[in-house]
């Protein structure tokens, strides 16, 4: 198996490499389903969100939570990823690609967000024109 991220690193320090990287992984999947329960709990909170079930984890700490149904669907968008695109390779490039088209995506939503909302022109037509025009600067980007 060549993999150009091991290959980059001298045997004597291979296995250290291998443990942090390993370690942050760890972390930032951690923070990932953290911020996600903490996202879908505010939303609950402010009626944006269906009801779920909401279990505190912890008596003493504040914020630890855990909502079953949130984790069920992480694991399946990871296994659908996965299992998608086959190789880290493509995830790569995937990522690249969401980086450079997420700015033209977020300042199109800036600048169209509130004409939209004072013109009060149907959910639909503005979703089909928000995708219309999301998928022309994603290609462009």
């Amino acid at each position: 198996m060549n993999d150009d991220n091991f290959d980059i690193t001298t045997e004597p320090v291979f296995w250290p490499v291998f443990v942090i990287g390993t370690l942050a992984s760890i972390v930032a999947s951690q923070t990932i389903i953290s911020a996600t329960f903490l996202i879908v709990k505010q939303c609950h909170a402010f009626g944006c969100f269906p009801r779920v079930k909401v279990i505190h984890t912890s008596r003493w700490i504040c914020g630890q939570i855990y909502i079953p149904e949130i984790n069920w669907m992480l694991m399946l968008l990871c296994l659908a990823v996965t299992i998608g695109f086959q190789d880290t390779t493509i995830i790569g490039h995937a990522y690249g690609k969401l980086l450079c088209s997420s700015p033209h995506l977020i300042k199109f939503w800036q600048n169209h967000k509130i004409p939209y909302e004072v013109l009060f022109v149907s959910f639909g037509y503005k979703t089909n024109f928000f995708a219309l025009i999301s998928n022309i600067a994603a290609v462009y980007s």
